[in-house]
């Protein structure tokens, strides 16, 4: 009986109202992104990364690098995938890849290595919460087949074109536009605010 009441204990601890942490951690990183695009500071930490990008398979493979440097960096997934979502949404469409396939790239990549970071929200949470280490002879890290597996599927679907919701010329240039619009708001609403 030991382990219902275990399991009683992790159902019942918080509901809706647990959850208040993890929302605020969304809008933080919301405002950070918007911050950071806002003052031209995210276009010129991805610039370096931008001009490598220039095929398919560079652009999914820059995503997944900056994916992870930045969940390694934050140790949330939340953060990671607003923040290479807003800076490689062009990356993608300059390259003629639909945005689909960037939020199947954040996917596979943003949620399923969390787990690997022990400093991460989701490594502490099952490091504290299943009293297992993430590395070392009883770490969990050989059964992550899906958090190794995922990087690199991604990446053999765009070697292949595979799912990559490629674009038209005409699609291709309907997003541009959009894209450059909403950078020409923020930035016209910057200058309003100086």
């Amino acid at each position: 009986m030991e382990i219902l009441h275990d399991v009683s204990y992790l159902l019942n601890r918080g509901g809706m109202i647990s959850m208040a942490n993890t929302v605020m951690i969304c809008y933080t990183g919301f405002a950070l992104t918007a911050i950071l695009i806002r003052c031209g500071i995210l276009d010129k930490a991805v610039e370096p990364l931008m001009h490598f990008a220039n095929t398919r398979v560079k652009a999914v493979f820059t995503a997944e690098l900056a994916i992870f440097v930045v969940h390694a960096v934050a140790g949330i997934s939340y953060l990671s995938s607003v923040f290479v979502g807003a800076a490689w949404k062009k990356c993608y469409v300059k390259n003629k890849i639909g945005l689909p396939a960037l939020s199947r790239t954040l996917e596979d990549v943003g949620t399923t290595v969390s787990c690997l970071f022990p400093w991460g929200q989701s490594g502490a949470f099952y490091v504290a919460t299943l009293g297992v280490s993430i590395y070392g002879a009883n770490g969990y890290f050989k059964y992550l087949t899906l958090s190794y597996l995922c990087p690199i599927i991604a990446l053999l679907l765009a070697v292949f074109n595979i799912g990559m919701f490629n674009l038209s010329d005409d699609e291709q240039a309907k997003l541009m536009a959009e894209i450059e619009e909403e950078e020409g708001n923020m930035k016209s609403i910057a200058e309003m605010d100086a």
